[in-house]
């Protein structure tokens, strides 16, 4: 028969394994985001077109996820803190309020809608000889001027950055 620090050992062994198991949990839990440029654009453009047809978001480049007067405003980057990272409408977001993996993806998104491709990749880590190839800017009609161009847009770029690896 074990003896009651025997059993109070035992006890606190399974806490330790409980508490190692709700960790990794955790961890698993958190949601993710792709780490190349080309299919994390894909992604946003996909949540973008969600945020267009769902009833109490405005898309608003202004605006990362923001409540505003009943709807919540949100950018490229925003519409993607909304449906991928499944923030509330109600809550109030901007990539500082992430890890530093997701905050880095979100300002890249944020660049490359502003046509700035190279600093968007640099963002996200791409490596330095693949840098070089990239251009500084390129032109990208603003969302609010035209919506279906600007998307179409996004799928080139990450169409030409896919087949460069980034």
């Amino acid at each position: 028969m074990a003896t009651l620090e025997e059993i109070k050992q035992n006890r606190e062994d399974l806490q330790k394994q409980v508490d190692a198991i709700d960790k990794v949990i955790e961890e698993l839990s958190k949601p993710t985001l792709p780490d190349t440029l080309h299919e994390l654009m894909l992604v946003a453009i996909d949540d973008l077109e969600r945020a267009e047809e769902t009833n109490g978001y405005k898309v608003s480049m202004g605006c990362w996820h923001e409540p505003l007067n009943g709807s919540c405003h949100v950018c490229f980057a925003g519409s993607v803190i909304a449906f991928s990272l499944s923030t509330g409408r109600n809550e109030d977001k901007a990539p500082c309020d992430f890890d530093c993996g997701i905050e880095h993806k979100l300002e890249a998104l944020d660049y490359v809608r502003s046509g700035l491709v190279k600093d968007a990749a640099e963002g996200m880590g791409t490596a330095t000889t693949l840098l070089s190839t990239l251009p500084e800017s390129l032109e990208v009609v603003d969302y609010h001027q035209d919506p279906v161009k600007f998307k179409t847009q996004m799928r080139l770029i990450a169409s030409w950055l896919g087949a460069l690896g980034v």
